[in-house]
C-alpha cells in the first residue's frame, strides 16, 4: 500500500511589516508504509476516515527567513517552536492527546521534533484500507513585506530568536489556531 503526502500553507501578517506562513506537509500511510511517497495535489477527501498513528504523531520543524534556511539548532531553541509546543501542551486534553513530548533533536535527520500520543484508541474494526497520519512536517516561513522595501529582518527582529517578540506572538497564535482548527482537529476526533 502507498505512503502519501499533501501540503497546505497558512499565512498571516504581523504588526511589524513581516508575513508569517506555515507550510504543513501531512504524511499518511494507507495500510503499511511504502518506500515511495506519492504527493497529492489536494487534501484527503473529507469522506475518508484518517486516524492518528497508533504509536504517535511526529511533528518536525524547519524555518526560513527571507528565503534563507534557518539552522536546525536555531529553530530548536526558538520561541516559535516553544510557542507551538506550549500551545499543544496547554490544549492536549481538548485535542485528545495523552502526552506531548518536549521538543528534541532527531539524531537521524537533525531536525527538531515533537511527538504526541492520542488518547483515542484505533477502532477495533478499521476500514480497509486504513489511512493513518504518521507525521506532519512544519516549515515556518518569515518574509519582510513587499510593500516595505526598507524593512529588513535583522537580529533585533529575528523571529527565530529565543525570546518571543510581541508583534510575532499574536501572529503565531493566530496561525497555530488556524492550523489546529483546519488541519489537526479532523484527526483528533
Amino acid at each position: 500500500m502507498p505512503s502519501i503526502s499533501y501540503s497546505s500553507v497558512l499565512r498571516t501578517a504581523t504588526d511589524n511589516d513581516m508575513t508569517l506562513a506555515l507550510n504543513a506537509r501531512h504524511r499518511l500511510v494507507v495500510g503499511s508504509p511504502s518506500e515511495t511517497v506519492y504527493s497529492l495535489k489536494s487534501r484527503v477527501p473529507e469522506q475518508l476516515d484518517v486516524f492518528l498513528a497508533a504509536s504517535c504523531l511526529v511533528f518536525s520543524f524547519s524555518g526560513q527567513v527571507d528565503r534563507v534556511k534557518v539552522a536546525n539548532n536555531t529553530v530548536y531553541q526558538s520561541a516559535i517552536l516553544s510557542h507551538f509546543a506550549g500551545y499543544l501542551k496547554s490544549n492536549a486534553a481538548v485535542l485528545g492527546f495523552t502526552t506531548v513530548s518536549d521538543v528534541y533533536i532527531d539524531e537521524e535527520d537533525g531536525l527538531p521534533k515533537l511527538s504526541v500520543a492520542s488518547s483515542n484508541p484505533l477502532p477495533v474494526e478499521l476500514p480497509s484500507p486504513c489511512i493513518t497520519l504518521v507525521a506532519i512536517d512544519m516549515m515556518y516561513l518569515v518574509k519582510a513585506r513587499q510593500s516595505s522595501p526598507t524593512t529588513h529582518i535583522g537580529e533585533e527582529t529575528d523571529p527565530f530568536c529565543p525570546q518571543l517578540l510581541l508583534p510575532l506572538e499574536a501572529a503565531l497564535t493566530h496561525i497555530i489556531e488556524k492550523f489546529v482548527t483546519f488541519h489537526l482537529v479532523r484527526y483528533c476526533e
